[in-house]
C-alpha cells in the first residue's frame, strides 16, 4: 500500500499545532491529544429542561480552566453569593477524540442557608485548530437532601482564551 504525501502532511500539522499548544515548555503539560484542552476556555449556551421536564431555561457564560493531568475550574461570568465555583475532573477518549468533563458546585439561598449542589456533566471535542470546542452538556439540580428538583440539557460551545 502506498500512502500519498499530500494525506499525511495535513495530519501531521494537525498532531504538531496540538502539541505546540500544550506542550510541556508553554504549559507543563505533556505533548499528548488529550492535554490540547489544557488551558483557559469561555464557554457559553442555553440550557432547557432536559425531555419536556420541568426546570427554568438557564443561559451559561463561564470560564473553565482545564489543567494538566485532569482537573478544571469553573467560574461563572456573573458574581454571585448564590453559588460556589465549580472544582471537577475532565478525560479523553482516544478511539472517539472526546473530551468528557464533570464538575459540582454548591448552591445557596439569598439568606445564605444550603439550597443543594449542582452536577454538570459534557462531552465535547476539540476543533481542528484547538480553539475552540462544542458539545452536550446536562446540569442536574439536586435539594439540600440530596434529592433531584430538575435537570437542564443543551448545547455548549467554548473559545480558547
Amino acid at each position: 500500500m502506498k500512502l500519498k504525501t499530500p494525506c499525511i502532511v495535513p495530519a501531521l500539522l494537525l498532531a504538531v499545532a496540538g502539541a505546540v499548544q500544550a506542550g510541556p515548555e508553554t504549559t507543563g503539560a505533556l505533548s499528548v491529544p488529550a492535554n490540547r484542552v489544557v488551558g483557559m476556555w469561555e464557554s457559553s449556551g442555553t440550557l432547557t429542561p432536559c425531555n419536556g421536564g420541568p426546570g427554568p431555561t438557564i443561559q451559561v457564560v463561564a470560564t473553565v480552566v482545564f489543567q494538566p493531568g485532569g482537573t478544571l475550574v469553573e467560574n461563572p461570568r456573573t458574581p454571585t453569593i448564590a453559588r460556589t465555583i465549580g472544582l471537577g475532573t475532565w478525560s479523553y477518549d482516544p478511539p472517539t477524540s472526546q473530551h468528557r468533563q464533570h464538575l459540582e458546585f454548591y448552591r445557596f439561598n439569598s439568606d445564605g442557608s444550603y439550597a443543594g449542589r449542582t452536577l454538570v456533566d459534557r462531552d465535547f471535542i476539540v476543533s481542528a485548530d484547538g480553539e475552540s470546542t462544542h458539545g452536550p452538556v446536562q446540569a442536574s439540580f439536586y435539594g439540600v437532601n440530596d434529592n433531584l428538583l430538575f435537570a437542564v440539557c443543551g448545547e455548549v460551545t467554548a473559545v480558547r482564551r
